[in-house]
Order: C-alpha cells, then sequence, then structure tokens
C-alpha cells in the first residue's frame, strides 16, 4: 500500500502525528529534505513522535519512510499511472470479496479476449515450435516466471527448451543460435531496451522470432516473424498486471495443448 493511501486507511494516529501527515500530503518534496530535528522544530512535535508515526505506516524509521516517499514521488512525477499500476488489486476491494472480485476478472478477460483469438495463429505458432530444434524462450521483466512455466511444460512433452535470464548470460554461456532455433519473447510491460537487445541478437543469427506483448505497449522496431498481442484495454490499471498474466498463461495453455496435439499426431501407432 502506498504512503498517501497508508494514511488514509483509517489507520488511527494522535493529533501530532495527524499533524505529520498532513504535512506530507500538502507539502512531501519539504518534508523529504528536513531532518527528525528539523521536522520536530518546524511541526512542533517530538522527535519520539516521528520514529512513531514511521513504525506506524509500516518503516523502520524516519529515513526509510523518506526513502520510500521518494520513491512514490518520482514515479508519480515520470508517469501518473505508474502508481496505479503498482497496486495489484484496487484498494476497495475488501478481503471478503477478494474471490468474487478475480472470478469476475478472469471472466471478463478471457471471455472478452476469446472473441478475438486467432486459433490459426496459435496453432501456426504450435507447429513451429514443434518443428524446430530448440526453443529459446525470454521472458521480460515480470513475465520471467510465465516463461519458466512454459519451458516446463515444453520439456515435459520432449521438447528442447532454454531460459536465458537475460540477453548478457544468453551469449556468455555459449549457444550456438541459428537458423534452427525457435525464439519465444514474452514482454507485457518489459524494459524496452532488452527487448531490442533480445530481437536484434537473434535477427543476426537467423532465428525465427515470435513475440507476445501488450499491445499498448507496442513500440517501432522490434519486427517479428509472429506478433500476438495480448489486449486488456478494458481492465482497469490497479488490475492490469493480474489480467495480462491470466491472459498470458490461458495463451500459452492454447499453444501447449496445440502443441502436445500435433506430436501425439507423429507417434507411431503401436
Amino acid at each position: 500500500m502506498l504512503i498517501k493511501e497508508k494514511l488514509n486507511s483509517g489507520l488511527k494516529l494522535s493529533p501530532s502525528e495527524r499533524q505529520l501527515a498532513d504535512y506530507i500530503f500538502e507539502y512531501p518534496d519539504r518534508f523529504l529534505k528536513m531532518s527528525i530535528p528539523e521536522v520536530s522544530k518546524q511541526l512542533y512535535v517530538s522527535k519520539s513522535t516521528i520514529i512513531r508515526f514511521a513504525k506506524k505506516l509500516g518503516f523502520l524509521g524516519h529515513k526509510e519512510l523518506c526513502l520510500t516517499l521518494a520513491k512514490e514521488l518520482s514515479l508519480e512525477a515520470e508517469n501518473p499511472a505508474a502508481l496505479d499500476q503498482m497496486q495489484p488489486i484496487s484498494g476497495q476491494i475488501r478481503a471478503e470479496s477478494v474471490v468474487h472480485e478475480l472470478l469476475k476478472l478472469y471472466n471478463q478477460v478471457l471471455l472478452r479476449y476469446c472473441v478475438q483469438l486467432d486459433i490459426q495463429q496459435l496453432s501456426r505458432i504450435a507447429d513451429m515450435i514443434a518443428e524446430r530444434k530448440r526453443v529459446i524462450l525470454f521472458g521480460i521483466s515480470d513475465s520471467l516466471m510465465i516463461a519458466a512455466d512454459f519451458q516446463y511444460k515444453l520439456m515435459e512433452i520432449g521438447i528442447d527448451a532454454v531460459l536465458p535470464i537475460v540477453p548478457n548470460i544468453f551469449r556468455k554461456q555459449g549457444f550456438n543460435i541459428g537458423r534452427d532455433d525457435i525464439a519465444l519473447i514474452i514482454s507485457l510491460k518489459g524494459d524496452y531496451h532488452d527487448l531490442l537487445d533480445i530481437t536484434s541478437m537473434l535477427h543476426k543469427r537467423g532465428c525465427t522470432i515470435i513475440l507476445m506483448q501488450d499491445s499498448q505497449d507496442e513500440k517501432p522496431g522490434v519486427s517479428a516473424e509472429e506478433l500476438v498481442n495480448i489486449e486488456c484495454s478494458e481492465v482497469g490499471l490497479s488490475m492490469r498486471t493480474i489480467a495480462n498474466r491470466t491472459l498470458v498463461s490461458f495463451v500459452l495453455d492454447i499453444m501447449y495443448l496445440l502443441i502436445y496435439l500435433g506430436l501425439e499426431d507423429h507417434l507411431p501407432e503401436n
């Protein structure tokens, strides 16, 4: 929970602590520049009150409170929507309604995407993966765990799947990337520069590239033989991270089943 949300969440504060909270709301930049003695002198509160206030917010002390506040202010200045995206769910959702809200979100995301699902494209990608010598998976930023799960599934059905953590490590490991390989890159809100580095490296080696990305994060200059856009534009920012992961996992599961069925068709009959 963000600092300002914590202060608005019904936290029990003494009059002196409430004075500190009001000052942070109104003058956050000034508060960051002040030491404990300066805050004490400016607001006529004791030093122990300042430390106690920071601990009520879940911090070890004044210094940790200021570091977190500075980070939140920096994010807000760069992108006002970024702070909303840091929150996994809306602050209005209570614990007793979490299951209902998640089920509603899954239903909304999957049903809407199924309408625009290009099963022919996914079948084509599945055939490409099944036919290649090796699959190289890249999970950009928070997509790494999704890529790791897909790697495990591919290996279960006998497909050689490799998951380098970052491009530089991949180079140092000495893999010879070639035209027999296929790369699947998952990038929902990843680092664009990493994405450019990866695609540039793979293109030079003649590797076939499949890119899965949030269509809202689409950037010019990144090319792929197959581009799968993941669309969650109608979901609120506070739930978009969960929605994106749900949708990508759903699409990858479809591809996994298509790959499995394709391999099964080529198995020799007993």
